[in-house]
């Protein structure tokens, strides 16, 4: 039996054969390169939202009435930016996958017979 979690599972997006190819130079990177950079952008949103969660979440804890602090955003508001990470990640991951399915049909250059 295993000595890992189930939760400790890789599950990973590109085949070997894929991952064997981008080691060995073989596939085309433009289309990764893409998702990387639109990766980049959901990961410093997804971690702006986070942030403000958390500030959000202390600063509700530590208001009162007569410190003059700005209130927390509502739960409405961090229910949306929430959301919003959520659907960015989503996608994210929904891009990556067309990614892997197009490398694995076309992304791989074949070596040359010997």
């Amino acid at each position: 039996m295993s000595r890992h979690s189930y939760l400790q599972q890789n599950f990973p997006r590109f085949s070997e054969r894929v991952v064997t190819a981008a080691r060995d130079g073989r596939l085309d990177a433009a289309p990764l390169i893409d998702v990387l950079e639109r990766a980049s952008v959901v990961a410093s949103g997804v971690s702006a939202v986070l942030t403000i969660e958390a500030a959000n979440t202390v600063r509700g804890e530590v208001i009162t009435p007569d410190d003059g602090l700005e209130p927390p955003l509502s739960s409405g508001i961090m229910y949306r930016l929430i959301g919003l990470a959520r659907i960015a990640a989503e996608s994210l991951e929904r891009e990556i996958e067309r990614v892997a399915e197009w490398a694995e049909e076309h992304g791989v250059q074949e070596c040359a017979e010997k």
